[in-house]
């Protein structure tokens, strides 16, 4: 194997330069791979175990086993009883956990309506999530997003508010959610 030492890259002729099919260039911190998903419908949950979001889930192959990925979600929520419990989850565990957890819910996002007591019936709220990843692994990588309501009562919606009133003043609004994740070159 050679080394080639060049303080300049041009082209020939044209304005694109051409790495071969199944060849790959190294630039280490440079994005490799981009994959990005929407979920456009509306999902409900009264349940107080995590369940995956609608078409929230993304499965890359890494180029390189020292792969890291940039993860960044944004999820339209909403809440009837005033908490509900958002996480990103790669091969089925939840990828960033807090060190002191005792009885509380762990979760990456979560969503807390301001007053119990007032109507959040046309609150929506995006939230969003952004972390770098190392699995440490060249095997296929699924990152999901998951959700779920709090333990008592109560029902956890994404892309809409709990009214869902379909009126024209615009009172109740549906949002789109989305997962992106980048897998960066070290």
């Amino acid at each position: 194997m050679s080394t080639l030492f060049v303080n300049n890259l041009n082209t020939a002729s044209g304005s694109t330069i051409t790495v071969p099919t199944g060849k790959s260039l190294v630039a280490p911190g440079h994005v490799i791979n981009t994959q990005s998903v929407n979920f456009t419908g509306d999902q409900t949950t009264q349940s107080s175990s995590f369940i995956d979001i609608t078409n929230l889930t993304l499965t890359l192959t890494p180029a390189s086993s020292t792969s890291k990925f940039y993860v960044v979600c944004n999820i339209a929520a909403s809440s009837s009883a005033n908490f509900s419990f958002f996480r990103v989850v790669r091969n089925g565990t939840q990828v960033l956990t807090p060190d002191t957890v005792g009885n509380r819910a762990t979760s990456h996002f979560a969503f807390q309506s301001y007053n119990s007591n007032a109507d959040p019936g046309w609150q929506m709220f995006y939230l969003p999530c952004q972390f770098l990843d190392a699995p440490n692994t060249s095997s296929n990588v699924t990152y999901k997003v998951q959700f779920r309501m709090r333990g008592d009562t109560g029902s956890a919606y994404v892309n809409r508010t709990p009214r869902n009133s379909n009126n024209s003043n615009g009172w109740d609004v549906h949002g789109v959610s989305s997962l992106t994740v980048m897998e960066i070159a070290q």
